[in-house]
């Protein structure tokens, strides 16, 4: 690594002879070093009372008792002021786009590193096919979840349920058991003749979170990731009509009340600014993928800003697997990169104590939706 700093340097100094270029970066590393080690006091500058402080090249000392008398403590470092991207309100994300990813990225990394929040009780259910199977969840999951959104409701406890195509009958009998209501096809909608792996997420009847999950195959180790992410994350969006004059009906779906991309791209960002809230390189890599098929569609001119402009414009009522998920998320991420994570819980409570979409927006943007 230092062979390759050296060369990158030299070849940039302007400096012809190697011997020269050599000593040049030798002092260019040293000084580099030497702006993050600690300035030294002058001895000729005494310290004589506990609790003086002195400041050197911005570097804070404080005069400490020792076992030879009083002397300068170790510099407490100043803290470098976080990147400014200048996104604060929505007309400055066109002229920041190269931005948007990494400052909501950062708004919900440092939502995350500074919260305190566990998830609710989990509760988990194997169906028999998946007797041996052992649950992990080495990146506590519903725990960075629950963080993302402490300050919202969330149900006191969440029941999983994960089944395979074997097990469709025992799956649905144990979603109805829980399920304030059940339609009696919820497992057989997440699995095909080859196997499952559709899920879904509802409020069970104690105004817990129920969530049906399939796999497809029997693994030896089923890991939690971003799958199980994106259903807790829609038991805390229907969490926000708790206590609403809406929470009864909201039980059969709150995407009656909102556009649907907001219910499934909220969920799609959630997943992924949890899993990889302490990796950028990887959240862009999932993000990639999350928007794959929207990225052939604009490469096949299936797709353009004024189709874009439509949907989004639009109440949504056929549910479009595509544009929600995928547009619903980018929209989210933009919203995020100026308000925080918390910017989508905001939007569903406002809905759910009787505002439009739209009414929320503007109350949240100061600008109507349209003109955003």
């Amino acid at each position: 690594m230092g062979g390759m700093i050296m060369i990158s340097l030299a070849k940039h100094t302007g400096i012809k002879n190697l011997k020269i270029k050599k000593i040049f970066i030798f002092v260019l590393l040293i000084s580099l070093f030497a702006q993050n080690a600690y300035a030294v006091v002058k001895v000729d500058d005494p310290c004589y009372k506990i609790g003086k402080t002195k400041t050197v090249k911005q570097n804070k000392y404080f005069c400490v008792k020792k076992e030879n008398g009083l002397s300068w403590s170790k510099e407490v470092k100043n803290p470098k002021p976080e990147t400014k991207t200048g996104i604060e309100s929505v007309y400055d994300l066109s002229k920041n786009i190269e931005n948007i990813s990494y400052q909501s990225w950062k708004n919900s990394n440092s939502k995350i590193l500074n919260s305190s929040l566990l998830s609710p009780k989990i509760n988990i259910m194997l169906s028999p096919d998946l007797k041996n199977t052992i649950v992990n969840d080495d990146y506590k999951v519903f725990d960075l979840v629950a963080k993302l959104y402490d300050n919202y409701a969330i149900p006191k406890a969440i029941n999983i349920i994960y089944y395979t195509a074997k097990d469709m009958t025992w799956a649905q009998d144990r979603f109805t058991e829980y399920a304030l209501f059940s339609e009696g096809n919820e497992a057989s909608n997440g699995c095909r003749i080859s196997g499952c792996s559709g899920a879904q997420a509802r409020i069970g009847k104690n105004k817990e979170g129920l969530i049906l999950i399939g796999v497809w195959n029997v693994p030896i180790i089923y890991q939690i990731n971003t799958i199980d992410a994106h259903e807790f994350s829609h038991t805390i969006q229907s969490a926000a009509f708790f206590g609403t004059k809406n929470e009864y009906r909201s039980n059969w779906g709150i995407k009656q009340y909102m556009p649907a991309w907001l219910v499934e791209g909220g969920s799609n960002f959630s997943q992924l600014s949890s899993v990889f809230y302490n990796n950028f390189i990887k959240y862009k890599e999932e993000r990639k993928n999350l928007i794959y098929s929207l990225v052939i569609m604009k490469q096949n001119k299936q797709i353009d800003t004024t189709i874009i402009e439509n949907f989004l414009l639009k109440s949504n009522p056929n549910n479009d697997i595509i544009l929600d998920y995928q547009i619903g998320m980018l929209s989210l991420e933009a919203m995020v990169a100026i308000k925080g994570p918390g910017i989508q819980m905001d939007l569903i409570s406002d809905i759910a104590n009787g505002k439009s979409f739209e009414e929320s927006f503007e109350y949240r943007f100061g600008l109507s939706w349209e003109k955003a």
